[in-house]
């Protein structure tokens, strides 16, 4: 993908010290809308530290991988993830929006390659295999200006 690829993670629910902080941690079922703004718990610094979540910037695409697979949304805050995502943080070379709009998209081959018994799951190798032919920069702002109308005229 363009960018990195990063998993989330659950700091320990009976340590207190870990919830109730000021860093968003989304879950999936929060996964509704194109932007991600607020999550509806919240974890401290510690939580953050001792659990496998990991900080994501601004800009970040959350990909949820886990049951429910291709439900995306855009960060406006800095925030992280429970283990039920496959998140993006686009490089410099590359338009978040229209990565956005990709994933969309191409949901139903990422669902393709998910396996699982109980629920269905992509693991963060096979998200990192997949591959797309990508314009320039330029050519992805365009493109994704052009959406977001599209989308906020509907």
């Amino acid at each position: 993908m363009r960018g990195e690829e990063v998993g989330g993670g659950t700091p320990d629910t009976k340590n207190n010290s870990y919830w109730n902080g000021d860093i968003n941690w989304f879950t999936p079922t929060e996964i509704k809308q194109r932007e991600a703004k607020s999550s509806l718990r919240k974890i401290t610094e510690s939580g953050l530290k001792n659990s496998s979540a990991r900080l994501l910037p601004i800009g970040t695409l959350l990909f949820t991988s886990r049951a429910t697979i291709g439900k995306i949304a855009i960060t406006t805050s800095i925030s992280s993830t429970n283990q039920g995502f496959q998140s993006f943080v686009v490089n410099r070379f590359n338009s978040n929006t229209f990565l956005y709009y990709w994933l969309i998209l191409n949901k139903f081959e990422f669902i393709k390659h998910a396996n699982g018994s109980t629920f269905l799951e992509i693991s963060g190798n096979v998200v990192r295999k997949m591959k797309g032919s990508f314009p320039t920069l330029p050519e992805q702002q365009k493109i994704a200006s052009f959406l977001t109308s599209v989308d906020e005229y509907l």
